[in-house]
C-alpha cells in the first residue's frame, strides 16, 4: 500500500466515522416511542440503509408516510426483532 493509498483510506475512514457520529446523535435524540427515519432505523437494527429499504419493499417492516418522508415506528422495529428471536 502506498502512502497515497493510506491518505485516501484515512480520509474515507474519518468521513465514515463522522457520519456514524451524526447518526448516533440523531438516534439518541429519539424517545422510546419515536419515529425513525431510514438512517436511524438502520443504526437501531445495526444493518445498512439499503437493507432497511429491502425489508420495507418485501413488507417485513412496517412504516408510515408523513409528507414525503417514510418513517418507522419504534414498535415496528421492536416487532421485527421479536419475530426473529432465536431460542
Amino acid at each position: 500500500m502506498t502512502r497515497s493509498d493510506e491518505v485516501v483510506l484515512r480520509s474515507l475512514l474519518e468521513r465514515v466515522l463522522e457520519r456514524l457520529e451524526v447518526l448516533e446523535q440523531r438516534l439518541g435524540q429519539l424517545g422510546p416511542k419515536g419515529l425513525y427515519d431510514l438512517d436511524q432505523a438502520a443504526v437501531y437494527l445495526a444493518i445498512s440503509r439499503s437493507e432497511i429499504k429491502r425489508l420495507l419493499e418485501r413488507g417485513e417492516l412496517r412504516s408510515v408516510h408523513i409528507g414525503r418522508r417514510r418513517l418507522l415506528p419504534h414498535s415496528a422495529l421492536e416487532d421485527f426483532v421479536a419475530e426473529r428471536l432465536v431460542g
